[in-house]
């Protein structure tokens, strides 16, 4: 019984509620109460949330963005570690490479790897770092141009518009009823 009246005050509500996005990202949204006040604490509220939402997203994807660059940190390093030893290996194996070509090939080979997973775990290791300032920052990337203020004019319904439609319509159905009593 209560989810049916919440149902319905929800419906009620969002119907008073629009938000419009325009096409620079800026939104705006219009509250339309009875009471001014209240229209103004119900927009300020949405803004609250939105800013809200915002932060604790931006934090959840900075945080999985640093387990990611840490989780991969972990795969280069041993990659690295891999790499360094069959240099070392094939170095300790090999003391005469300047004597063959196909040593030097390979030798050349095992340093390059090397080099690239030593720089592939550089940029990992500043990524990282700069994951872990970019997860402690609170930067919302929501900014409220105008806080929600109550209207200083009423806004809808127009009290004059609906007399002077009501005052056609009693005319022309007068003029109606008046024919019709004439023709029969």
């Amino acid at each position: 019984m209560d989810l049916k009246w919440e149902k319905s005050a929800l419906e009620k509500l969002t119907d008073r509620i629009s938000v419009k996005e325009n096409k620079t990202g800026l939104i705006i949204v219009d509250v339309l109460m009875e009471e001014p006040e209240l229209s103004a604490k119900i927009s300020n509220y949405i803004y609250d949330g939105v800013v809200e939402f915002t932060n604790v997203n931006h934090i959840e994807i900075a945080k999985l963005n640093r387990e990611f660059i840490q989780e991969r940190q972990l795969e280069v390093n041993e990659i690295l570690t891999t790499t360094e030893n069959k240099l070392k290996e094939f170095r300790s194996k090999n003391r005469k490479v300047m004597d063959s070509p196909q040593l030097q090939l390979e030798l050349e080979r095992l340093m390059r790897d090397v080099e690239i997973q030593t720089q592939v775990f550089i940029t990992l290791q500043q990524e990282y770092e700069l994951a872990r300032i970019e997860e402690v920052k609170e930067t919302p990337s929501v900014v409220v141009l105008d806080k929600g203020r109550p209207a200083a004019e009423k806004d809808s319904p127009n009290g004059k518009l609906i007399i002077i439609l009501y005052l056609f319509l009693g005319v022309l159905l007068g003029l109606s009823l008046s024919i019709i009593k004439r023709l029969f």
